[in-house]
């Protein structure tokens, strides 16, 4: 069945290729370099027009997920090997050992941790590359991370609800838990501190309050759950879903009761959704090969749709929020401008 969302005119600015899938993109924080990471293992840096930096060393069984420090021009990768990199340009990269396979790394939002999840153990590591605190032994695989906005806590996804940890804590117990019996795979906490969103196994999207743990729940969708995002107001909550994005509005009492605005028009799985930084627009990327632009709080149409040449597994605004990096499964790595 063909898409109902039709590409317009706009084409990527730019473009480069990977060997394999493409598993993760992000800018940096002054719009300087973008990385992409590849299943090949291959990790890259570039400049804001493309031009290669840096090749880092490869991991072997794949690179899976990166980020940039919030302050500096450090990047963090993990990969199948258990390896966790911080590379910056003109300085000595720092290569840790972990003790499993490297799914999720977050930087605190005043840089001065980086998490990583290394299969079932949480490392707190500073940014010189010395792996400060262990929290071990989780009740499952941790599949995402999301620190605090006060960079005093971060929570992991894992079985069993989020959990929750501080850096400054000797203890290996969490400093809390929200229990939910179920799988998480993705996490999002809302800008202003008041939401945390997860995206789960059993078809659900779970929300929680976090001053008070109280919970709500959007079920029913037809596939597990993997592509949340907020707004920068922490408004709207986009979740990807077969064919559609739905959106939920969190202004005055919040979304339960309510319906949420739908996205339409792709084939296909929409495989990522990310608001800009600073300004109203969300993107969301399908299994069909279309990134697509909509202003939720004005209209479910979309206002602009590009091509790319495989299923979109990856997307990042730019600080400045006129360019959109994307990945694909085939390995592209393009840039389009608005």
């Amino acid at each position: 069945m063909p898409s109902e969302l039709s590409p317009g005119d706009t084409a990527p600015r730019w473009r480069t290729r990977l060997n394999d899938f493409v598993t993760a993109v992000a800018w940096s924080p002054g719009g300087t370099f973008v990385a992409a990471a590849s299943l090949s293992g291959e990790v890259i840096v570039l400049d804001a027009d493309g031009n290669v930096v840096a090749k880092l060393p490869e991991h072997p069984l794949g690179a899976l997920t990166l980020a940039w420090s919030p302050r500096t021009d450090q990047l963090a990768v993990g990969g199948q090997d258990g390896v966790l990199r911080i590379w910056q340009p003109r300085a000595e990269n720092v290569t840790l050992a972990l003790d499993s396979w490297v799914t999720a790394v977050a930087w605190s939002p005043n840089g001065a941790w980086l998490g990583a999840g290394a299969g079932r153990d949480l490392f707190i590591v500073t940014p010189d590359g010395v792996a400060r605190e262990v929290f071990p032994e989780q009740p499952s695989t941790i599949t995402a991370l999301a620190w605090g906005s006060n960079s005093r806590r971060v929570g992991i996804a894992c079985y069993g609800g989020p959990r929750w940890f501080e850096p400054a804590r000797t203890t290996p117990q969490p400093a809390r838990v929200f229990e939910w019996k179920g799988s998480l795979l993705t996490m999002a906490i809302a800008p202003s501190g008041k939401w945390l969103a997860s995206g789960n196994q059993d078809h659900s999207v779970h929300v929680w309050r976090l001053w008070t743990g109280d919970d709500l729940e959007m079920s029913g969708y037809p596939t597990k759950v993997d592509a949340i995002a907020w707004d920068h107001r922490s408004r709207f909550l986009a979740v990807g879903g077969v064919g559609d994005v739905t959106v939920w509005d969190f202004a005055g009492k919040g979304p339960q009761g309510t319906r949420p605005r739908t996205l339409e028009g792709f084939a296909q799985k929409v495989n990522v959704v990310s608001f800009q930084r600073r300004g109203p627009l969300l993107a969301a990327g399908s299994a069909d090969g279309l990134i697509a632009l909509w202003d939720p709080a004005r209209a479910t149409h979309a206002a602009d749709v590009v091509a790319l040449r495989a299923s979109v597994s990856a997307i990042d605004w730019s600080p400045d929020d006129r360019h959109v990096l994307a990945g694909t499964a085939d390995g592209d790595v393009a840039v389009v401008s608005w």
